[in-house]
């Protein structure tokens, strides 16, 4: 049975071998394009689609300007957050009139006194109230300001990366060639980085305005602390430096 079953396998190896017709992977050879010929590139077309979206990018943004878009007869969102912050101040003020009837008591009235203190008092109390609806006055005339200055020249919209460094393809519809050739691997070297620090460019500059934008958002939800700072000489230094960062990017515009 032994012998039977090992010439089985032989014959079957050598019917493999010498009938079966072995199976070969068709090869194709791509001849490169000749020279001076436009060539379909990914690296092109990735680059442009880069450029193509970050002018996109860059036209949404200034766009959108303004500090907060609110549909007419709806409440701000961040008029929820200010609120809470309000309301811890005001507990807070209980804790800063202990503390400076200790100081009068202490000092008896030559560091401070009742006279001082009262009216000071009441002007941090008004301006903690009505923190959210000045903050709000400001930024509103800063964004009149900034939108006279986006308006296109043109007198259609604002202005758009078509006012700056253009890119004119779509996202979509583009797609990258090049020419072949070693004679034009500089040109296309030197166009791809142009385009590369273009939409580097727009980026940064998208990132800064809406880095801008919810700095802004961060300062009016904490104003109600900012009078608090001025109740005090020793921390009236902190509330001047706080002030000096509101205004300046309040004023940091594009």
């Amino acid at each position: 049975m032994k012998k039977i079953l090992l010439v089985l396998l032989l014959f079957l190896t050598a019917l493999k071998l010498f009938f079966v017709s072995p199976v070969f992977a068709a090869t194709t050879t791509t001849l490169p394009p000749a020279e001076d010929t436009w060539v379909s590139d990914s690296d092109v077309t990735f680059v442009g689609k880069v450029g193509a979206r970050s002018g996109q990018f860059l036209d949404w943004t200034i766009s959108n300007y303004s500090w907060s878009y609110v549909s007419p007869g709806a409440q701000n969102p961040l008029a929820d957050f200010w609120s809470q912050i309000r309301n811890i101040v005001y507990a807070f003020f209980a804790i800063f009139i202990l503390i400076t009837a200790f100081i009068m008591i202490i000092s008896r009235g030559r560091n401070i006194t009742v006279m001082r203190f009262v009216p000071r008092f009441v002007l941090i109390i008004l301006l903690v109230t009505f923190s959210f609806a000045l903050i709000q006055f400001i930024y509103q005339i800063i964004d009149v300001i900034q939108g006279f200055f986006l308006k296109n020249p043109d007198g259609a919209g604002f202005i758009s990366q078509k006012n700056l460094l253009s890119i004119s393809f779509k996202y979509q519809d583009f797609l990258g060639y090049r020419k072949y050739g070693v004679a034009f691997d500089e040109s296309a070297f030197i166009s791809i980085l142009l385009v590369k620090l273009t939409a580097a460019t727009y980026y940064v500059m998208s990132g800064v305005l809406l880095i801008r934008k919810i700095i802004l958002w961060f300062f009016i939800i904490i104003s109600p602390i900012f009078p608090l700072l001025l109740l005090y000489a020793p921390i009236r230094n902190t509330g001047k430096i706080w002030v000096g960062e509101f205004f300046r990017w309040l004023l940091y515009g594009p």
